[in-house]
C-alpha cells in the first residue's frame, strides 16, 4: 500500500504531549551568528585593507559584545527539560510519530550544541570554543580538501550566453533596492506576513532569522553592500526559496516542526542552486570557486594557520577571478573573516576556524549523490541518515508540498524587476 508522507504525517494522531513539546521546541532559538559577529569589524577592515594595499596582511583584533550571548545561555536548562520531557514519553504507537520524535531529539540536541558554542565564546576560551564549534557544525575532511584543491585548478568552462544575462552581470543594485526585490519575491509565496526585510548598518553578511512564536522571521541586508543582478538572483533562490521555503514546509507538515536538516543537506542544496544560476547566466560557476576557497581556508586555520595568512592565500587565489586589486583585497578579507569570525585574536594560536563555512561546498558534492530524492532534499523534511529509508518508504512529489518552488529566481519578471531597479531598460528577448 502506498504511503503519501504529507497525507500521513500532516494527519498523524500524535500525543497531545508530543504536539504541545513540538512546539514549546520551535519556540526556542539560539543565535549564534549574531553572537559571533565583531562590534568593531568596520574599523579593523578599513585598517586592514589600508596596510594590505601596501603589501602588509596583518591579524586583526576583533571585539565583540558578549552579552549578547550571554542573555541566551538560560536556555541550557529550558531545553534538558524538554530533553527529558521528550524521553519520558510512552513508546509510540505509529512509524509517524516515532519519526516525529526522533527529529524533535536531534532539533534539541543541535540547540544545546548551540548554547555550548555560546558558553565558550563568553567565557573567551578559545580552544573551547574551537571543539564547540567543530562539535556544532563538524570538520572538513582530508580527501574533501583535495577534491576541493582540484576542483579550483579546473580550467573555467566557456558557455555562450545572452546579452541580457551580460547586462545582469553589470547591474548596480544597493540594500535599499535589494530589499525591494527580497520583498516582491516573499509576496509571491504570501510570505511578506512572516518575514520581513532589514537594511542594517552593522550587518557585514545577508543572513536569515525563522520566525518564532509570533514574532516575524526576518531577512538581513548588509546597507554598505552593493550586489550585481545575478547575486540578487541567487540570494533569492538561496534564501527564499531553499532556506526559508524548507522551513515553511517543515512546520506546515510536522506538527509545527522546524526544519531539522543538517547542514550538508541544507546548505549542499542551496549552495547547488546557487550553481545552477551562474551556470546559465554567467556561463561558470564563481560561487562554487569562492565555496571551495571557504572549505580550503578552514582546514588551513583548523591547522594554525594565522588571518593574515588566510587572507594572502585568498588574495593570490581570487585573483584568476578578480583583475582589481583592490576588489580582490575585499574578496580576500571577506572570506578570512568569515572562516575566523568569533574569534579574538588574527594570530590564532589555538586553530580556531568557524567551521560552518566548509558546509557550503561539502554540502554541494555531498547531495550529489541524492539525485533521485531530489523532492525530499528540497523539502527541509529529513535529515541525512532518514533520507534514503523515508524516500524508499513514502511517496512524495513537489506538487504535494505547501510551498512548492515557483523558481521565481528563474522568472523574467524578477530580471525586470531588477533592471527598473537599477534604471535600466529590460531586454526583451524574442519569442
Amino acid at each position: 500500500m502506498t504511503r503519501y508522507f504529507v497525507k500521513d504525517f500532516k494527519g498523524a494522531d500524535c500525543d497531545p504531549r508530543l504536539n504541545s513539546l513540538i512546539r514549546e521546541v520551535a519556540d526556542t532559538k539560539v543565535y549564534v551568528l549574531r553572537a559571533v559577529q565583531p562590534e568593531n569589524v568596520e574599523d579593523v577592515k578599513r585598517r586592514w585593507l589600508r596596510e594590505a594595499w601596501r603589501g602588509r596582511f596583518t591579524d586583526p583584533h576583533f571585539m565583540y559584545d558578549r552579552s549578547r550571548a550571554k542573555t541566551q545561555l538560560w536556555k541550557e536548562e529550558a531545553l534538558l527539560d524538554m530533553q527529558g520531557a521528550l524521553a519520558s514519553l510512552p513508546e509510540s504507537m505509529s512509524l509517524e510519530e516515532e519519526y516525529l520524535k526522533r527529529l524533535l531529539a536531534l532539533r534539541i540536541k543541535g540547540l544545546l550544541e548551540s548554547v555550548e558554542v555560546l558558553k565558550a565564546f563568553v567565557e573567551g576560551d578559545s580552544a573551547e570554543l574551537r571543539e564547540a564549534v567543530i562539535n556544532k557544525y563538524g570538520r572538513p575532511k582530508i580527501p574533501d580538501a583535495k577534491d576541493a584543491e582540484t576542483w579550483l585548478r579546473r580550467d573555467a568552462p566557456y558557455m555562450v550566453f545572452d546579452e541580457e544575462s551580460g547586462v545582469l552581470q553589470s547591474l548596480r543594485l544597493d540594500a535599499a533596492q535589494v530589499a525591494e526585490a527580497m520583498v516582491w519575491a516573499l509576496k509571491q509565496y504570501r510570505l511578506d506576513y512572516h518575514y520581513e526585510v532589514i537594511v542594517d548598518e552593522k550587518a557585514v553578511l545577508v543572513s536569515v532569522a525563522h520566525p518564532v512564536g509570533e514574532k516575524m522571521g526576518r531577512i538581513v541586508i548588509p546597507a554598505q553592500r552593493i550586489f550585481n543582478g545575478v547575486e540578487v538572483l541567487r540570494l533569492i533562490g538561496h534564501e527564499i526559496e531553499c532556506h526559508i521555503l524548507d522551513e515553511m514546509n517543515a512546520k506546515s507538515i510536522l506538527h509545527g516542526m522546524p526544519r531539522v536538516s543538517s547542514e550538508l543537506i541544507s546548505e549542499g542544496r542551496a549552495t547547488a542552486s546557487d550553481a545552477q544560476l551562474e551556470a546559465h547566466f554567467l556561463g561558470d560557476t564563481p560561487l562554487l570557486r569562492d565555496k571551495a576557497r571557504l572549505f580550503i581556508m578552514t582546514s588551513k586555520a583548523l591547522r594554525g594557520e594565522r588571518f593574515g595568512d588566510l587572507a594572502r592565500w585568498a588574495h593570490e587565489s581570487v585573483r584568476s577571478d578578480i583583475t582589481d586589486r583592490r576588489d580582490s583585497l575585499e574578496e580576500a578579507w571577506r572570506l578570512a573573516y568569515r572562516v575566523m569570525r568569533g574569534a579574538s585574536d588574527g594570530r590564532n594560536p589555538y586553530g580556531y576556524a568557524f567551521t560552518k563555512e566548509y558546509s557550503y561546498y561539502a554540502g554541494y558534492r555531498y547531495v550529489q549523490d541524492f539525485e533521485g530524492s531530489a523532492v525530499w532534499l528540497a523539502s527541509g523534511l529529513s535529515t541525512d541518515n532518514e533520507l534514503r529509508a523515508l524516500s524508499e518508504r513514502y511517496e512524495l512529489t513537489s506538487e504535494d508540498l505547501p510551498w512548492s518552488p515557483k523558481k521565481l529566481a528563474w522568472s523574467e519578471e524578477l530580471r525586470d524587476i531588477l533592471f527598473r531597479l537599477a534604471g535600466e531598460t529590460p531586454l526583451k528577448t524574442e519569442k
